[in-house]
């Protein structure tokens, strides 16, 4: 029987509480067995961009950095949420030159960068923003360069019943122990298919592939080492600059890794404790992220000083004369 959500964040107004933000957690090692847990472990929840990493892994399993000579920016790029920052979009483009591909081959969509930055940069020169600037691009890129390797077809990489797809529902399985049958797929806001599994089975396979530890094939287990060390090497491509994955990866110092996703999913691995945690917002809203995030870093990760992220990420109200009136704050 499914479990009510749990109140996993407030928004406190002179502190009265004015909003809530209700959903599931839990912190699970590599065999899926739950630490610490609230709301429904179980609940089905769609991966959305946390789904990035174990995808990446497939392109790994299949040998792409071997056949193309990705660098760790390259793969770190193929799981990551970009910004469109200049270094992100010159790694796309040389993904994108290593396997014979053009841009037109992408089927991402186009949106504004997520840096700021950039994004008014294109405002300044009137420029609009090409598929590469897609948060995306990376992880579509690596997706047609497996295609290419394996002599698919590229046109239709994107379809759920491709050859490729199929291998990412395998990669899935490796890391969870799901069944495929077990794993709902649903299309992801750039066009390809992401999965709907157990909040736990999310937190598992972060636990896997932080620690290596899948207790399976060892293609699976190489994968996730060269994924969780690309994230590790280059975290700033896995997000971008100043953005809270990034961040996080960057202030655990090789400890943890990080993924968000949308409509309120949120991943990470800690890799020396082989642990995985894994977020759901009931209401889809990602502002609750680093006060419920923070404070499970803080539980499982105490030996850190989580002081400086939570200054630069958590959301604090003022009034017009700069005085502090309010947060978000984690209710547990």
């Amino acid at each position: 029987m499914a479990t009510a959500p749990s109140r996993l964040a407030v928004v406190t107004r002179s502190n009265l509480v004015e909003s809530e933000h209700w959903g599931h957690l839990v912190v699970a090692d590599a065999a899926g067995t739950r630490l610490f847990e609230l709301g429904d472990s179980r609940a089905p929840t769609i991966l959305r961009s946390t789904a990035k990493p174990i995808q990446a892994m497939t392109c790994v399993r299949l040998g792409c950095p071997s056949a193309f000579d990705w660098t760790s920016r390259e793969l770190a790029i193929v799981a990551a949420s970009h910004a469109g920052e200049p270094d992100h979009l010159a790694a796309v483009r040389s993904l994108l030159a290593k396997a014979h591909l053009s841009s037109d081959d992408l089927r991402c969509g186009t949106h504004a960068p997520f840096s700021h930055h950039q994004a008014n940069e294109l405002r300044r020169w009137r420029r609009p923003p090409s598929i590469l600037h897609h948060n995306c691009s990376g992880k579509h890129v690596g997706m047609l360069s497996a295609a290419r390797l394996r002599s698919w077809p590229i046109a239709t990489y994107f379809d759920p019943g491709h050859p490729l797809q199929r291998e990412h529902v395998a990669t899935l399985e490796q890391l969870t122990g799901l069944a495929g049958d077990e794993i709902g797929i649903a299309i992801d806001g750039c066009g390809v298919p992401t999965f709907r599994i157990p909040l736990v089975s999310l937190a598992q396979a972060f636990a896997r592939l932080a620690s290596g530890d899948v207790g399976g094939r060892e293609d699976v287990a190489t994968a996730a080492c060269q994924v969780r060390e690309a994230m590790l090497a280059e975290p700033r491509f896995v997000s971008g600059r100043g953005r809270l994955d990034s961040r996080v990866m960057e202030h655990a110092g090789g400890v943890l890794i990080a993924k968000g996703g949308a409509e309120g999913v949120y991943a990470a691995g800690l890799v020396e404790r082989g642990l995985g945690i894994a977020i759901k917002i009931a209401d889809g809203s990602e502002r609750a992220h680093p006060a419920v995030l923070g404070r499970l870093l803080r539980q499982f990760l105490p030996d850190i000083d989580w002081t400086a992220i939570d200054r630069e990420f958590g959301v604090r109200f003022r009034d017009p004369f700069g005085q502090e009136v309010g947060a978000i704050e984690a209710a547990f």
